[in-house]
């Protein structure tokens, strides 16, 4: 028998899409646009104080042109996990 990581072969980031780094205490970040028209992955984890913001103190890592660049820079520690938004 032979596992398939899916995960890692056909993996493709999309706006909006929840990442999730580690698994022991794990980060989420949510993959959005900021004021500067580039792709970023904005800091969601939830021991944060429920403050979200596209500024430099509240993204993960850098900002890209593309949504491939980002996923090419960050998808070695980073992957996507279902997720579903609730507002109340």
């Amino acid at each position: 028998m032979e596992i398939i990581n899916k995960r890692l072969s056909d993996e493709k980031w999309q706006l909006g899409d929840v990442l999730q780094r580690g698994n022991q205490v794990p980060a989420y970040a949510l993959i959005v646009i900021n004021n500067n028209q580039n792709y970023v992955m904005m800091d969601i984890t939830p021991l944060n104080g429920g403050v979200y913001s596209t500024d430099v103190a509240s993204i993960i890592g850098d900002e890209y042109d593309s949504l491939n660049e980002l996923q090419r820079n960050n998808g070695n520690l980073w992957h996507r996990v279902n997720a579903e938004l609730v507002i109340k």
